[in-house]
């Protein structure tokens, strides 16, 4: 194929001078199938990684649509994508930048009913997610299938990334997720970046390392990270590296598990709650532990404790309290660790702020400061 711009070759010609790019090389990229689960922060670096480096077919898995907070890290979408499929939108731009590879689009969100279908149909898997529940199934999947998966995860500003479940031979394959994290665990206690945030360039960046080293790994150039995990704070500018061992807590390895679709939904915790209107009629000290400037945007009163630099000795014991925050996510978790420390009179404010009826409070929201 040749375009007015010129043919496959001058695309990758400044790859294909470097030494370790050989025929055999290039023919391992270009006859290689990677399907990348999630077109978002980690996938769309992901995506264009795999792409300009002449894998040959990509495929693309993703049931969202583009929004409006999503442009601040996920840099391929323009304001024009928003309210799109991001895999559809995805394709286009990508085959914008290479005509010369296959896609094949999945705008589907990936699940236990059709994660093995989708997955048996690719020699490796990108696992760019932003559920846990999703890698939980994109690994255990993966492990049935024996496909190696380059994995990412980011939070705030730290990130990580690496190769698991890679086959080594004779049969055998590099640790996986669960080596590393065993069990799924509770929902309550996964913080998402629509609550917590996420520095635009953290998911470039790792999303970008973690297909650079399934390329590696491909087209067999250097060291790729096989069965060991990278992690970066670009806050603090550092790099550790790390090797994974079997975990033989891994439920994998237990001669009865078994695929079963219910364990990828996340588990709730039992974690007491009130809802706003038990906290405007109860006595009891509201704590909003929301960062300043969630603060400032918006208030349901209460004292001011942001998590980040929050001390045990601050939550009093002798009362009632009331812990509130974005969406109820980082209050239910600090609810229950005090609660296994022995304070037994703190209660999670159900949903957060989000849950709160503006009209509802009055001058409520002054009676718990």
């Amino acid at each position: 194929m040749t375009t007015q711009y010129g043919d496959f070759q001058q695309l990758y010609h400044r790859h294909w001078l470097l030494p370790d790019f050989s025929e055999d090389q290039r023919q391992r990229l270009s006859t290689v199938r990677v399907v990348v689960v999630g077109a978002g922060g980690l996938g769309l670096p992901a995506l264009l990684t795999l792409a300009m480096a002449g894998v040959g077919t990509v495929g693309i898995v993703d049931g969202d649509v583009v929004e409006v907070t999503n442009l601040h890290r996920q840099w391929l979408y323009t304001l024009e994508d928003v309210g799109q499929n991001k895999a559809v939108v995805a394709e286009r731009h990508l085959r914008e930048r290479n005509p010369f590879i296959a896609y094949h689009l999945h705008p589907e969100f990936l699940t236990p009913q059709n994660a093995e279908q989708i997955l048996q149909g690719y020699d490796c898997v990108v696992d760019a997610t932003d559920s846990l529940a999703a890698r939980y199934l994109i690994n255990d999947v993966a492990y049935m299938l024996g496909k190696p998966v380059a994995y990412a995860a980011v939070y705030q500003y730290e990130g990580e990334y690496g190769l698991l479940n890679v086959p080594l031979g004779a049969q055998e394959l590099s640790p996986n997720y669960r080596d590393l994290y065993p069990s799924l665990p509770a929902a309550s206690l996964v913080p998402s970046c629509r609550e917590i945030g996420v520095w635009g360039p953290l998911p470039n960046i790792v999303g970008a390392l973690q297909a650079t080293e399934l390329v590696k790994w491909i087209a067999r150039i250097g060291t790729p990270l096989v069965g060991a995990i990278v992690r970066i704070d670009l806050r603090q500018q550092r790099w550790e590296r790390f090797q994974l061992a079997k975990n033989p807590e891994n439920p994998l390895y237990q001669p009865d598990w078994r695929f079963d679709p219910a364990q990828y939904q996340p588990v709730c915790c039992d974690i007491p709650e009130v809802g706003w209107e038990e906290v405007w009629n109860n006595e009891g000290e509201l704590i909003d532990i929301r960062e300043w400037w969630e603060r400032q945007q918006c208030s349901a009163g209460g004292r001011h404790l942001p998590l980040s630099q929050m001390q045990w000795e601050q939550i009093p014991r002798d009362r009632p309290v009331y812990i509130y925050c974005a969406a109820g996510n980082r209050s239910a978790r600090l609810v229950m660790l005090l609660r296994q420390r022995g304070w037994h009179n703190v209660w999670n404010v159900r949903g957060g702020i989000a849950a709160l009826k503006w009209d509802q409070m009055g001058e409520n929201s002054n009676d718990k400061v």
